[in-house]
């Protein structure tokens, strides 16, 4: 209140911050301060200003003065952003429970609002081979379950990461990762197709071939070479040539015998 009852003029002292600030007056000694645009903590989270007041006596320049200091409040407007990582691994099937990457993501918020937790969103009912925990800040992916390369060789996962926001909206982000399970000698050979029954004829020279068997690795991944032999039942009357698997006669038939 100006004593002579002048009006009062009321401004904002030109410095770094002060035109985020509007003054406008309301009255002979009253205004209101508006903001001008729109305040980001991560940018600024205080500024320091000067309010100036003069009746228009007190001569050009000279204001009375008031400090203000304007504290910015943190919200929940930033999303969590993951740093690089590694997006595929191999994974050997016969590898036993244990840690198998870590990802780690930030959020630029304040407090609560820049803690991130992690979880990993189920994808075909995998959740229990692999699982994840937050670990100071970081998500630590770990392999819980048993693997098998000839049941699946590809798991796609994706672990989700959420701030702690209680009463706001909540914020994510997703890391993709590729694990490949690395096929280890599990699995015996496995016939594709074999003849229960072949016919031959007794005149057949020596050396005729009977029938070919085909076989294939039973570890998929592996793919040895198959060898193979004639284990019972033809001894000294078949053989059969162990790379290409065309079983032969290796004397004179004689039905009758």
């Amino acid at each position: 209140v100006d004593p002579d009852g002048d009006t009062l003029t009321f401004g904002v002292r030109e410095q770094i911050g002060h035109e985020i600030l509007r003054i406008e007056s309301i009255g002979v000694n009253e205004a209101n301060v508006y903001l001008k645009k729109e305040l980001d903590r991560e940018v600024h989270d205080e500024y320091a200003l000067v309010l100036t007041l003069t009746d228009g006596h007190l001569g050009d320049g000279n204001f009375i003065t008031q400090s203000l200091l304007l504290l910015v409040e943190d919200v929940n407007d930033n999303e969590p952003i993951f740093k690089p990582y590694q997006s595929s691994l191999v994974v050997r099937e016969d590898s036993g429970p244990g840690i198998l990457t870590t990802v780690e993501a930030t959020d630029s918020d304040e407090g609560p609002y820049g803690q991130v937790v992690y979880s990993l969103q189920e994808l075909d009912g995998e959740t229990d081979l692999f699982s994840v925990s937050t670990v100071n800040g970081k998500g630590v992916i770990r392999l819980v379950g048993h693997l098998d390369y000839e049941r699946k060789f590809l798991y796609q996962l994706r672990v989700l990461a959420v701030d702690r926001s209680n009463n706001e909206r909540i914020n994510t982000a997703t890391a993709a990762i590729l694990v490949k399970v690395q096929d280890v000698e599990d699995q015996p050979p496995e016939f594709v197709v074999v003849s229960p029954v072949t016919r031959v004829s007794e005149d057949a020279a020596i050396g005729t071939s009977v029938l070919q068997v085909r076989a294939v690795d039973g570890d998929r991944g592996v793919n040895n070479r198959i060898l193979y032999s004639v284990t019972k039942g033809g001894e000294g009357v078949f053989d059969i040539d162990a790379h290409s698997g065309f079983l032969y006669t290796t004397t004179k038939l004689d039905r009758e015998s």
